[in-house]
């Protein structure tokens, strides 16, 4: 079993994070818009050649050090050249099998479609809709129609099987302290738009319940950054380490809820990743595409997901991630970290808006810290689960199933559902939060009301897992002082619903928070119609609640 390598977290301060292999980045250096601006057009493909509208070519940028060196890719490329500047590769895949450890791949601005990817393996076609003899590009092998998928990035090896006449590809890892890079050329958009590489409508159809991968990662230390990825997710599989996403900006994916998708997916396996200053956004299912809300399955997506071996039946965990600085909205279900991993996951420093659920969370060693969190009507659902998906309680499992949540300095606007809802698992702690919502109160309670606190138990108040939660020093800006603050739910029998008296004198939480009476978010926030959720001064909650209380 690898073991989990020290995840190295960062203080970042700047919108434009840089690589510890390349120098601070030039003012013209292109990057993410910063967080709060307007998303742009949604499924717009027409993005300018930025850089490459003319004959001339600019002034030679390479980060590189140490003895690496610096490739170039260009729509217009040519993949028989030699990756210079001023002759630069067609496609992606080129580039990466001349790359070496510390290498920088630099993509020109403009829309890259079917001219710059390649063939990263052949997807398996179902058998009751395609079976043999097999039509057009298709190739049959191992009983099934097999097609040629292509994505922009294949990060890893292939022998070319079952397509004839391919040689396949190998791709290098980096190396501890000298990272792979590929990134966008200062100053330049390059748009990765994999509607571009569809196939006719029958093959599509078929292939709906498959992940699109724009960029495929299995190998470890590279850096992918500045990219706008159009339809396509970015994966991480295998035990790899080392990885950074930073500065992208991916959206507009349709997809099937049962393979678990994620515009960064992480599949058994990835460690030490960092997802930085990027913006995530629109993510929908293919019955109801371009829609976000009411999405079938929805608790089976994630802006960010993960999987682990686990639960079925192995340990390779994913851990390891940091999750800092980026913008994600319109999705069905922001985080979906689905599988029992010993973490840990650090959610840091983002702004979180318009989406249906905050999170399912199974990883253990969670911590949300210093996020914006509005226009996100329910948070946390069921975190550790308690079962595998073997069927059994497997001691190896349940250790790593939904323990040590930490939920802290954190602002959540219209908070309508339950913040937390638990299962199996110890170690829950939820500090200086500031929370503006929470509208049903425990006198008309259901079993569909939301509360602060949710959790599954058939024990008395005094047995209760509540009295080993830490929550406390938390402000509530609600409509009624008597919202609902927990509710216990036995396997059978009626719910047990709890105010914050309560909360406080049965279970010995909140001592110190503070509720105010409002339903007003002007009377809290500076100026919540113009997006800023700061604090006013002088509010009842103190300085000392929410995100911009936040510090490291």
């Amino acid at each position: 079993m690898k073991r989990s390598a020290p995840l190295l977290f960062a203080i970042l301060v700047a919108l434009v994070a840089c690589d510890p292999a390349e120098p601070t980045p030039r003012d013209d250096d292109a990057g993410v818009p910063p967080r709060g601006d307007a998303a742009p057009p949604s499924g717009d493909a027409s993005v300018p050649d930025a850089g490459r509208a003319d004959s001339g070519v600019p002034e030679p940028d390479c980060a590189a050090t140490d003895g690496a060196r610096c490739l170039y890719v260009a729509v217009d490329g040519d993949d028989e050249a030699d990756g210079s500047l001023e002759a630069p590769l067609q496609t992606f895949q080129a580039a990466i099998g001349r790359a070496q450890p510390g290498d920088f791949i630099y993509a020109r601005g403009g829309t890259y479609g079917l001219e710059n990817a390649a063939i990263a393996r052949l997807q398996r076609l179902p058998r009751a809709t395609f079976s043999p003899p097999c039509a057009g590009d298709q190739v049959e092998a191992d009983g099934y129609c097999q097609v040629p998928y292509r994505a922009f990035a294949a990060i890893g090896d292939w022998n070319g099987y079952p397509l004839p006449d391919h040689d396949g590809h190998e791709s290098p890892s980096g190396e501890p302290g000298r990272p792979i890079t590929l990134r966008n050329f200062p100053g330049e958009q390059p748009v990765l738009d994999m509607r571009l590489l569809e196939r006719d409508a029958a093959i599509e159809d078929a292939l709906v319940q498959s992940q699109r991968y724009a960029i495929a990662i299995q190998k470890s230390h590279w850096v992918i950054r500045g990219f706008e990825i159009i339809g396509g997710s970015v994966n991480l599989s295998g035990n790899i380490e080392d990885i950074t996403i930073e500065d992208c900006d991916v959206h507009d994916v349709t997809r099937d809820g049962g393979d678990n998708p994620g515009l960064i997916r992480l599949n058994r396996g990835p460690e030490d990743v960092r997802i930085l200053n990027s913006r995530l956004h629109g993510i929908y299912d293919h019955e109801q595409p371009g829609e976000w809300r009411s999405v079938p399955d929805a608790q089976h997506f994630g802006a960010v997901t993960t999987l682990s071996g686990e639960t079925y039946g192995g340990m390779d965990d994913t851990g390891a991630v940091e999750i800092r600085g980026n913008v994600i909205f319109e999705v069905p279900q922001v985080f979906f970290f689905k599988n029992a991993a010993r973490g840990p996951i650090e959610i840091v420093d983002n702004e979180i808006y318009d989406s249906g659920r905050l999170a399912s969370i199974v990883t253990s060693n969670v911590r949300l810290a210093g996020n914006l969190v509005h226009g996100v009507p329910s948070g946390i659902w069921r975190h550790g689960q308690g079962f595998t998906e073997l069927g059994d309680m497997n001691p190896e499992v349940l250790a790593l199933d939904g323990h040590m949540l930490t939920l802290e300095y954190n602002t959540f606007v219209g908070l309508e559902g339950t913040m937390l809802s638990s299962g199996h698992g110890e170690g829950r702690v939820l500090r200086h939060n500031l929370v503006f919502g929470l509208p049903s109160v425990a006198a008309t309670a259901n079993w569909d009301s939301g509360a602060w606190l949710k959790l599954r138990e058939d024990v008395p108040p005094s047995e209760s897992k509540l009295l080993r939660y830490e929550s406390d020093d938390n402000c509530f800006v609600v409509p009624d002082a008597g919202f609902q603050y927990a509710a216990r739910y036995p396997s059978e029998g009626r719910v047990q619903h709890h105010d914050l008296a309560e909360g406080r004198s049965l279970f010995g939480l909140e001592s110190r928070s503070v509720v105010v009476v409002s339903d007003d978010p002007a009377s809290v926030f500076v100026d919540p119609d113009a997006g800023d959720y700061a604090l006013r001064s002088g509010h009842a909650c103190g300085a000392d609640s929410g995100h911009t209380a936040f510090r490291e």
